[in-house]
């Protein structure tokens, strides 16, 4: 979880980019998805599906190369939609930012297909992953990281279902 600096920072960061009058809607989302998937604690994993969990069951517990996503619960660009829109209507402060984007800023490790399909909402089972735990970190670019403690829980996890 980040600090309040953090927070503060990353704030700031979005109003200078909403603010700026020589970019377009396209690249100030784009400059705003960049600058959150580059900081470890975003795109936290609450969640796996069963279809993902038997996916790592069925390759050992390496990770399945292109075949695991982590995807938003709610797409990324929904939750910077509204988080615009309530800047627009003056109802944005760096409290209701956060608590917003902190509460959509929830992923699923899932199938390349399931993520495909999210907007008809056919995903498998989701089982639940305590996010305080660390596991799945964002590399600062598209994927997450995958060493031995991932590998072991994901084992564990599969064990109890």
């Amino acid at each position: 979880m980040p600090n309040d600096k953090e927070i503060d920072f990353l704030y700031k960061m979005f109003i200078k980019i909403e603010d700026s009058s020589f970019l377009t809607k396209s690249k100030k989302y784009h400059l705003f998805k960049n600058l959150m998937s580059h900081v470890d604690w975003c795109y936290r994993v609450t969640g796996i599906t069963e279809a993902a969990l038997n996916i790592f069951h069925k390759n050992s517990f390496s990770k399945p190369k292109g075949m695991i996503h982590r995807g938003h619960i709610q797409d990324l660009n929904k939750t910077y939609k509204h988080l615009l829109k309530l800047k627009d209507e003056k109802k944005l402060n760096k409290e209701s930012w956060w608590k917003y984007f902190w509460s959509k800023d929830k992923t699923l490790l899932m199938t390349k297909e399931e993520n495909s399909n999210k907007k008809s909402k056919k995903v498998s089972k989701i089982i639940n992953i305590n996010y305080k735990k660390g596991l799945f970190r964002d590399t600062g670019n598209i994927g997450y990281i995958y060493k031995k403690t991932e590998k072991e829980f994901l084992k564990n996890l599969y064990q109890q279902k």
